[in-house]
């Protein structure tokens, strides 16, 4: 206004907490200037008018954010073990959201606090279903995460958990897979520091600041917590004790469900043999592995494997097993055994784990085990991993399972 003169002062903070002066630019008469400002956060605007009305301080508080989001991630940390990236369900697990965003000093990382980037920031299940056997992707040990700063405006977050399901085939060859969703109750804000559930689960979470949101990954590229019990019935050798603790991994329960029975496991595929995650509609012949579930042979063979029985070939069918494994007597049988049954013309093959023998009835066991669609049994107890109470008798050596020790 070329009838107005006045100054202005520029504070950092916001006026109930005015930080100090961080620009000045004084105006004359008819000749505007410019004060460029690359300072972030909150900024403070005093303007001193010496107008010929009448004379006084006007204030004016900026308080949106100078910060632009750029992407977000998912990241878990052991704190009990940092080098175990699939925890024991004892384990204290540290998941956080991080968030790239230009502060106006460029992009850098940021979380709620300082983190001590030791270079075991787990991110499973961002690069899709197939890394197979590989160490999750980490963040890079040289990546600085600041702490998110006042500044700035707080920004929300919406938790989402993500569970894989399948439902009956149309036949052995040909299913549908989808994800249910339910909003997280047991993670908000940047994230917590909790133990977790034995089983697999799949996060995702999006972040809201003003106007600007952002999502993490979702669906199979949804950060995935795979998390083995500890406290597993006893195995006649270590080894097969650490075999039943990753067949646990390959379960899936609701946040909070603790019942070991009602398990929504990883979902059947014909010929799968990891933790899935694809959807749509599969049809087609099990080999190759397409990634969106597991059956039963390969729950065995992944957790033979991740447990150290060093096999030649790592995959084996129930026609294979055989070839890895020994005959042993029913007075022999100890968790971490399998039933195993090869196919003929007139019965197909299956194979289950013995997780639990009654002391009281060695007739009555629990298994473990990826089902497809066994006959008489409703489809919602199918077509998943689960733990399941049975009759060896009349369930299994009578059908032509024999009993198998792993090797």
């Amino acid at each position: 206004d070329s009838h107005i003169d006045y100054d202005l002062f520029v504070y950092s903070g916001d006026q109930s907490s005015a930080g100090p002066l961080i620009a000045q630019s004084t105006y004359g008469r008819g000749r505007p200037d410019e004060c460029t400002l690359t300072r972030s956060g909150y900024i403070w605007i005093k303007v001193f008018n010496y107008s010929s009305s009448g004379s006084g301080n006007y204030s004016l508080g900026i308080e949106g954010p100078r910060i632009l989001l750029d992407k977000i991630g998912i990241y878990y940390h052991n704190d009990t073990d940092p080098t175990r990236h699939y925890p024991y369900d004892s384990d204290r697990i540290t998941i956080k959201a991080l968030v790239w965003a230009n502060d106006g000093q460029g992009t850098r990382t940021y979380a709620d606090a300082p983190l001590n980037n030791d270079g075991y920031w787990y991110i499973a299940g961002s690069d899709g279903a197939m890394g197979i056997f590989a160490n999750p992707p980490s963040l890079p040990a040289n990546t600085t995460i600041y702490q998110w700063q006042s500044p700035f405006q707080t920004p929300t977050f919406n938790w989402t958990v993500w569970y894989h399901r399948t439902g009956n085939p149309y036949n052995q060859s040909n299913r549908d897979y989808w994800y249910e969703t339910l909003t997280s109750t047991l993670i908000t804000g940047w994230g917590t520091t909790t133990s977790f559930a034995l089983g697999t689960k799949r996060y995702s979470t999006k972040i809201t600041l003003g106007t600007q949101s952002v999502s993490s990954k979702v669906g199979e590229y949804a950060t995935r917590i795979s998390v083995r019990q500890n406290n597993t019935p006893q195995g006649h050798i270590d080894r097969a004790t650490q075999y039943l603790r990753w067949l646990t991994a390959y379960l899936q329960y609701p946040e909070g469900n603790s019942d070991l029975y009602s398990s929504n496991g990883i979902p059947y595929e014909w010929g799968g043999h990891w933790f899935g995650g694809r959807t749509g509609n599969r049809v087609g012949d099990p080999n190759p592995y397409e990634g969106y579930g597991i059956d039963c042979s390969g729950l065995v063979s992944c957790g033979a494997r991740f447990a150290g029985y060093n096999w030649s070939s790592w995959r084996q069918t129930t026609s294979g097993l055989p070839n890895v494994s020994d005959a042993i007597t029913q007075a022999q049988l100890q968790p971490g055994d399998i039933l195993n049954r090869t196919p003929t013309p007139d019965r197909s093959g299956h194979v289950v784990t013995v997780y639990r023998i009654d002391p009281n009835n060695r007739d009555r066991i629990d298994v473990i085990e990826a089902t497809g669609k066994p006959p008489n049994e409703p489809p919602d107890r199918c077509n998943k991993v689960r733990i399941v109470s049975k009759r060896l008798r009349i369930d299994y050596l009578d059908q032509g399972y024999t009993i198998r020790r792993l090797r």
